[in-house]
């Protein structure tokens, strides 16, 4: 006997799931009288997120109560025989849709009974936005975690070991950076990574293994390969090697992941050695901004152009119109000023205003100064160069976080357990944040600039609000804490909704 069971339009949000499926069933399967035994599915269709146990247990109805001990149980996924328990156990490894179809069978005179409908379950992904988190495992594994919040009930939601649960296989060693990312709207992971496999990328909401990152260029590896820094644009995306030459893969109409990185480094005028390509807000920046050590030169591209058969330009920042102010370090060279790190505070497409941290060749001590730059034109506008009030503070092994659209700059303390902020638009005001018992590894921010992820050497990631009104009352807020987790490198927030 063959039955034929069609779903259609399961959805969950960004996923249509038109599921059809054919089940063979073998064997005598002549039905009792309706009254002698009954099963329905409470719910036809059960909707679950990738990392779940989605289970479920059947209604069963006995004429007499006694005779559900003499029934045997049989589920059925896509006409395979999946289990023979009384109910129903699944781990989502992956996006899909299933038609379940659910018989019991009495074993006095081999007449089975079946439910009206099969079950509908339907997988999605809790990934799509939350915090990204890289640890290294107590074995020196490298490891994923996610934390998911639920704004309709104020939870947050801890996912762990993603990885290995996703590929059955150890991620790799040595952790460094995250990078997420989105290619035509699809979410991928860039792991850095120097041991194991090395660096590579994974899905955005599911952690399955993409690309190794050292078989994806087109034709030689660069050696060494060690990924430092990478960057993520419409047509281009930029990856920093740790001898300072940068690499691009560009899309040219490829399939998502699939797209090669160029084996030969870009160029630019002078040549450049790239020690920092500036965090931006992927979501809405095409600008990619860079510091050249070689020339000591601030440097751009315009990541939202597309040349023919892949490419990008990069190019010195430009002159701005009226020179710079007296008091300005120029971007096309530092001269004696020594660069220690900058970042984008508002991204706006072809739009950046940026800040840099710089150490004076006089009086050794740190300064802040920003700009505002366009890529129409282009056009360069010096804004101001400002003592940084936390230089006595800081030390080689600082960690700094622009708080984009807050015109805030977090930063670490020396020995790494104090948090600060300081005031880049005013330049007065600084503060302690929290003090911690042991290093911070990472500070982030979301989206929003209302919260910031802090990582600990110990294995803890702490989330925190840094709304205003916190920052005025001068307590730190704690919203979350993720514990366990051996060593916690990196974290990043991610979103592939709205973009």
């Amino acid at each position: 006997m063959k039955t034929k069971f069609i779903f259609t339009a399961i959805i969950l949000g960004f996923y249509t799931l038109f599921i059809s499926s054919c089940i063979k069933d073998k064997g005598n399967y002549d039905f009792a009288p309706a009254d002698a035994a009954s099963v329905k599915f409470k719910d036809q269709t059960i909707i679950g997120f990738v990392g779940d146990t989605i289970r479920c247990l059947p209604v069963r109805t006995f004429k007499d109560k006694n005779d559900s001990i003499y029934f045997d149980h049989a589920w059925y996924i896509a006409g395979k025989l999946y289990s023979n328990t009384p109910d129903f156990k699944y781990y989502a490894s992956e996006l899909t849709g299933l038609a379940v179809k659910y018989y019991m069978t009495d074993r006095r005179n081999g007449l089975t009974y079946t439910t009206p409908t099969s079950l509908g379950v339907s997988v999605s992904s809790p990934f799509r936005t939350g915090w990204l988190v890289l640890y290294e495992e107590a074995n020196g594994n490298s490891e994923l975690a996610h934390i998911t919040y639920n704004g309709a009930t104020d939870k947050f939601t801890d996912y762990t070991g993603m990885y290995q649960k996703s590929n059955n296989e150890p991620m790799g060693s040595k952790p460094y950076k995250i990078f997420p990312y989105n290619m035509r709207g699809t979410g991928g992971i860039f792991v850095v990574q120097r041991g194991g496999q090395g660096s590579l990328d994974v899905g955005g909401n599911d952690f399955k293994k993409k690309l190794v990152a050292s078989k994806s260029f087109t034709r030689e590896v660069p050696n060494p390969f060690e990924p430092v820094d990478l960057a993520f644009f419409n047509s281009t995306d930029l990856l920093v090697n740790g001898n300072g030459d940068t690499y691009g893969r560009f899309f040219n109409g490829a399939a998502v992941f699939t797209i090669p990185w160029m084996s030969a480094p870009l160029s630019v005028e002078k040549g450049m050695k790239i020690t920092d390509i500036w965090d931006s807000w992927y979501k809405s920046s095409n600008v990619a901004l860079m510091y050249d050590q070689l020339n000591k030169r601030m440097l751009f591209a315009d990541g939202s152009l597309f040349y023919p058969g892949g490419g990008i330009v990069i190019k010195p920042m430009p002159l701005p119109k009226n020179g710079y102010p007296g008091d300005y370090t120029s971007l096309q060279n530092l001269g004696d000023w020594q660069y220690l790190w900058g970042s984008s505070f508002i991204d706006n497409y072809g739009n950046v205003i940026g800040g840099m941290l710089i150490k004076s060749p006089t009086d050794h001590r740190l300064y802040f100064q920003n700009f505002d730059f366009k890529t129409n034109g282009p056009d360069l506008t010096p804004i101001k160069r400002i003592p940084f009030l936390g230089s006595d503070l800081v030390d080689n092994k600082s960690i700094y976080l622009a708080i984009r659209n807050r015109n805030y700059l977090f930063f670490t303390g020396a020995g790494g357990k104090d948090l600060y902020y300081f005031d880049v638009e005013t330049g007065m005001t600084m503060a302690k944040y929290q003090t911690f018992t042991d290093e911070i590894t990472t500070v982030e921010m979301d989206f929003d600039s209302r919260t910031i992820a802090v990582g600990l050497g110990n294995g803890t990631l702490i989330i925190y609000d840094i709304s205003d009104p916190v920052l005025r009352s001068g307590q730190s807020r704690e919203l979350h804490r993720l514990t366990g987790l051996g060593k916690v490198v990196h974290a990043k927030y991610k979103s592939f909704d709205k973009i």
